[in-house]
């Protein structure tokens, strides 16, 4: 079932590019070709994720910031430009609105 992700604003903007993301310990991936599902084993949610989306979850390694993270997206896809930060970091803000991903302090 694909889930339709809503959020509320937690972060300025500002404020999430310097935190660090890491994937939830009850959280289980699989990739298939250019896309990714994700299953909250605690829920039984599933997330179909598209390309981007994907892609950017793919760069959470507990040791890169959001911005970190926006700026390898952007340099693949060739695209430096407000709004595509911006849609980056909802995405940031959905996961772990749905209890996907959670949030570290940057400590660089």
């Amino acid at each position: 079932m694909r889930k339709v992700l809503f959020f509320e604003d937690r972060f300025q903007m500002s404020d999430l590019i310097c935190r660090v993301p890491h994937i939830s310990d009850h959280i289980t991936t699989r990739l298939l070709g250019h896309e990714a599902f994700i299953m909250n084993l605690k829920t039984l949610k599933t997330y179909a994720l598209n390309e981007t989306a994907a892609r950017i979850w793919c760069f959470i390694d507990s040791m890169s910031t959001v911005g970190d993270i926006i700026r390898k997206i952007e340099s693949e896809y060739n695209v430096h430009n407000e709004k595509y930060t911006e849609d980056v970091s909802e995405i940031f803000k959905r996961f772990e609105k749905e209890n996907l991903i959670v949030f570290e302090d940057s400590h660089v």
